[in-house]
């Protein structure tokens, strides 16, 4: 069994590519010329793994480039998981968030059709793509109407467009699913967890003072472990049905105020939280929280690691990097 992991090195990709290689699966990674490869150095140094995972450079917004290389492989499965997903730099830089999500998912579709080959496919959106319709009162179900409210929902929600016609069109077995926030090892510190998780490993280090500095702390999140959503993943390609879409979510619901006192929790200094206008984010959604039973239903899944174990191992994540790099400021993919 062949798959094709677009974004295989970042956060979640990596994660997947260590899930697909335990279950047999030879996996061939989409990587960006230069870019950093330090989520996959467990993997790639460990000699009975290595041989399943082979790399690629592509840019996926190179369309003629991504032909050729899908046409070589040839995959039996591929998720396409790479993509510019911060909502904040869509706002500075819509137009390569754009180019990225929009563009490099109708490469990527494109090529496959032209390759005249039938893998299945699944095109990882966003729960950010429901942007307005988050005001329901509520959990979102997928057949609420998807109304972004940033360039990064925008680009997801047209990316899953794309995907229809590519179905609809030239009968593509393709399955969309909607993952809500998902952290845990690895994830970059651009993001709100690992922010607070890599501050805090630096506190305990001594190379901080024992603040640390959040944006809101009201926002509300439905919010999953990383581990689980890469099964989620797996199973979605295996048993979701062509055409469909579905949540990933895992229905525990938190307050970043909750978050960042469970990860308060995790070392043994008195720390005090402070709100910085500059971290506040008016774009943010205040409240993002899911309804996944149609996948439940679909294919038996259930999110399955809880919170604590999932900011304890992120913390721990960043405590090693600390201390490998000697500079808390180390750069993750």
């Amino acid at each position: 069994m062949r798959a094709l992991v677009t974004g295989v090195a970042g956060f979640a990709g990596s994660h997947l590519a260590d899930l697909l290689i335990s279950e047999g699966v030879d996996v061939y990674g989409l990587v960006m010329p230069g870019g950093s490869l330090e989520n996959l150095h467990e993997v790639r140094g460990d000699p009975l793994r290595a041989d399943r995972l082979r790399l690629v450079g592509a840019d996926i917004a190179d369309g003629e480039s991504l032909a050729g290389i899908v046409k070589e492989i040839c995959p039996d499965q591929v998720y396409h998981l790479a993509a510019a997903s911060s909502v904040r730099r869509s706002l500075e830089d819509p137009g390569e968030t754009l180019r990225v999500n929009v563009l490099g998912s109708r490469n990527l579709l494109e090529a496959i059709r032209r390759a005249a080959i039938r893998p299945r496919i699944l095109l990882v959106s966003s729960a950010e793509a429901y942007g307005e319709s988050a005001q329901l009162p509520r959990p979102l179900q997928e057949d609420d109407p998807l109304l972004p409210v940033s360039p990064y929902g925008a680009s997801k929600a047209a990316a899953e467009a794309v995907a229809c016609r590519y179905v609809a069109d030239f009968d593509l077995d393709i399955i969309r699913v909607r993952p809500f926030p998902h952290t845990g090892p690895r994830h970059a510190p651009n993001f709100v967890f690992p922010d607070w998780a890599r501050q805090l490993a630096e506190i305990e280090a001594g190379v901080r003072e024992p603040v640390i500095r959040t944006g809101s702390l009201d926002v509300r999140r439905d919010i999953t472990d990383v581990r689980d959503m890469v099964r989620a993943y797996w199973l979605g390609l295996a048993c979701g049905e062509r055409g469909a879409v579905y949540n990933l979510c895992s229905d525990a619901v938190y307050s970043l105020r909750e978050v960042v006192e469970v990860l308060c929790g995790e070392i043994s200094l008195a720390v005090r939280v402070v709100t910085e206008p500059g971290r506040l984010r008016p774009h943010d959604l205040p409240t993002l929280v899911g309804c996944c039973r149609r996948f439940g239903e679909r294919t038996g899944w259930a999110a399955t690691i809880p919170l604590a174990r999932t900011l304890g191992d992120l913390i721990a994540y960043w405590r090693v990097r600390l201390g490998q790099s000697g500079d808390p400021r180390i750069h993750a993919s």
